[in-house]
């Protein structure tokens, strides 16, 4: 290494780490930033309770689009008859619309054979 190089990797090297300090961030923000909810079943939601909606969006499985719903807690997949009432972007775009000025929960009306029955509340 010449003495040229030396000076400049080392005055390099000062630099990165002036600037690390410089832009330090909050790591309690970022790790409460990336949190992530889980994903459950609409089967295992308890028939009355209420759940506060943040958002609902599409999703793409394995084998389908479908409607997801985010909770305070939670996200879960809708059942296709839920994608097919909101395959309207119109639609989709004004219940999350309404959310914004809205509380609006969901809320299991339990199992009706191998589904479940839900409402919006």
């Amino acid at each position: 290494m010449t003495a040229d190089f030396r000076a400049y990797y080392y005055s390099e090297y000062h630099n990165q780490i002036s600037m690390a300090h410089e832009f330090s961030f909050d790591l309690n923000e970022l790790n409460s930033s990336t949190l992530c909810k889980p994903f459950i079943s609409v089967k295992d939601l308890i028939a009355g309770d209420k759940h506060k909606v943040l958002k609902m969006d599409y999703i793409s499985t394995k084998y389908e689009e479908r409607v997801m719903v985010e909770t305070e807690s939670f996200k879960c997949v809708l059942p296709e008859r839920y994608y097919k009432f909101f395959q309207s972007d119109y639609r989709m775009a004004k219940f999350n619309d309404q959310l914004k000025t809205t509380d609006i929960h969901l809320s299991s009306l339990g199992s009706a054979g191998k589904t479940t029955n839900l409402q919006f509340v």
